[in-house]
């Protein structure tokens, strides 16, 4: 009887080593595609996804999903989760700790308005950060600093008459760039606008 039990486990070990795990994933998940596989390091892929009908929309009813996904050194889903309209930036900052960008505006204007996930190692999120001073954050350069503030960016479009310095539209459209430093508790403590320079 111990026998058969041993043989009865180890069948069943040897079905669930090779159940194709894809199987589990979403019907909108996008595709993986590993074209070359040569010996790869060992670790770990972060990833994310959004579809972007260019040049000004983020597609929320397309063939698939938002996801921030990690993948293994061969291409196959460690985990996963899905995202309400397009994600990016998703990343282990050098704390340790997990974050994503979560578009919260499917219109593109100047950039692409999201609020930044602090989350944990299967994707739950634990907090959220926005810019401060009423600015919206853009998924660009988000990062956890050493002390424990936050480094974040947002976009702003201003009308600008440049008709005598450059000799152009007096009504012109100038995109500027914000930088922030942001304390534990989100309040502004740094930032630095370009159209101020």
């Amino acid at each position: 009887m111990r026998k058969t039990f041993k043989y009865i486990l180890i069948a069943i070990l040897t079905l669930f080593s090779v159940i194709d795990l894809s199987a589990d994933l979403p019907a909108n998940f996008p595709p993986i595609t590993v074209n070359v596989n040569n010996n790869p390091s060992p670790g770990t892929l972060f990833l994310s996804t959004a579809e972007i009908v260019f040049p000004s929309k983020l597609r929320t009813d397309g063939q698939y999903g938002s996801y921030i996904l990690k993948l293994n050194e061969k291409g196959e889903v460690l985990n996963y989760r899905q995202a309400p309209i397009g994600a990016a930036d998703y990343k282990m900052n050098p704390n340790g700790v997990y974050s994503y960008a979560s578009c919260i505006n499917p219109e593109i204007s100047v950039g692409i308005d999201v609020i930044h996930y602090i989350v944990d190692s299967q994707g739950n999120i634990l907090d959220s950060i926005q810019c401060g001073n009423g600015y919206i954050a853009d998924f660009h350069e988000f990062q956890i600093l050493p002390n424990g503030h936050y480094f974040i960016n947002a976009w702003e479009s201003v009308m600008m008459d440049l008709s005598e310095k450059y000799n152009a539209n007096p009504s012109s459209r100038v995109i500027g760039t914000i930088y922030q430093e942001l304390d534990a508790q989100k309040n502004v403590v740094i930032q630095w606008r370009s159209l101020d320079q």
